[in-house]
């Protein structure tokens, strides 16, 4: 985060939200407007974070012109109107110009998302995770990195893989330097979660990473 600060950004879209099924009101909001979300975000992180930590997410810049009015539904979503969403969120992704993203949910949206847009030959290739995926839900906090090729039409996932968080941290821990007591720079994962370095390509390429997390 210190090393790309300017890079990152908080885009709040609508069309990402959980799905309103009958009496889930635990998919009905309360803050409206980046400085309202800003203020619930940090409350939630003051437990955990010291000065340092805070003062650099208080700098990440947030963008919630969307949900500057209630976002939310308070009826539950049809079928087709939580399609009609999903493929607009897809169009969003497909058009940015992030090279990275982290899609951040919660586990009834990304199994629609997750069951409508994985490639058949993702499904024939993986037919258990497939399944998993598009007919149980995601736990909370639990990470699937998803590649998208978006030359490969309406479904443009190709590629899922859940992430075991536990290890990924453990790997991006700074170790001591067999040669010097003091850490070695290259022993640091400049991704994150400690995730395998990768450059992927703008949006506007075929190809795209995509981590969800719940």
């Amino acid at each position: 985060l210190r090393e790309r600060q300017a890079e990152v950004a908080v885009l709040v879209r609508a069309n990402a939200r959980e799905r309103k099924n009958r009496g889930g009101n635990d998919t009905i909001g309360s803050a409206l407007g980046a400085d309202a979300m800003r203020v619930r975000a940090l409350a939630g992180l003051r437990a955990g974070c010291g000065p340092s930590e805070l003062a650099e997410m208080e700098a990440v810049q947030i963008d919630a012109g969307e949900a500057e009015s209630a976002w939310w539904d308070y009826s539950a979503e049809s079928a087709s109107a939580l399609r009609e969403r999903l493929h607009e969120l897809l169009l969003q992704i497909e058009s940015s110009q992030a090279r990275r993203i982290v899609l951040v949910g919660h586990s009834h949206f990304f199994r629609a998302f997750l069951a409508e847009f994985l490639h058949s030959e993702f499904r024939s290739a993986r037919p258990a995770l497939a399944d998993r995926l598009s007919a149980s839900v995601i736990a909370n906090c639990e990470i699937v990195r998803l590649d998208l090729d978006f030359s490969k039409g309406p479904r443009p996932i190709v590629d899922a893989t859940m992430v075991d968080v536990e290890l990924e941290l453990a790997r991006s821990r700074p170790r001591a330097s067999l040669h010097s007591p003091s850490l070695s720079p290259s022993l640091l994962s400049p991704s994150p979660l400690g995730l395998p370095a990768r450059e992927a390509p703008p949006f506007s390429l075929p190809s795209l990473p995509l981590p969800l997390l719940s």
